[in-house]
């Protein structure tokens, strides 16, 4: 009885840990579909070089709801909190996405006030500071 109750409990740390991993490796993988992609072809920086480089103290998370996900970045910009939100979805086997919200300080922008140009502006100041 008590070696099994021992291979019980084995085992439930074994789950435990594999699912412990697993969630990291998904996680990384949708991030990744954000942080290493870019934001118009023609571009010479990744998403995640642009806000690398124009943010300090950044983060990257992502969540979940009945199928819909979004990454979601954070960090601070002359001493403001920026913070930008992509949806992701999958289309034709290949996973997309959007800037869907976009905020620096108070000031909010998303899908129906002016997100589009963020992309461009956010590469402007990337490039500027990159010299």
């Amino acid at each position: 009885m008590k070696k099994i109750f021992k291979i019980v409990i084995f085992l439930f740390f074994l789950v435990l840990a594999i699912f412990s991993c697993a969630k990291g490796i998904i996680k990384q993988y949708v991030v990744n579909t954000v942080r290493k992609s870019y934001f118009y072809e023609e571009q010479s920086a990744t998403i995640g070089e642009i806000l690398n480089t124009i943010t300090k103290n950044g983060k990257w998370s992502y969540t979940t709801d009945d199928g819909i996900m979004i990454v979601h970045f954070e960090g601070n910009r002359n001493d403001k909190k920026m913070k930008l939100s992509f949806f992701i979805t999958n289309f034709a086997g290949q996973r997309i996405f959007k800037l869907i919200s976009f905020s620096l300080g108070e000031n909010l922008l998303n899908s129906e006030n002016g997100v589009e140009e963020i992309p461009d502006m956010l590469y402007g100041v990337y490039l500027k500071e990159k010299r």
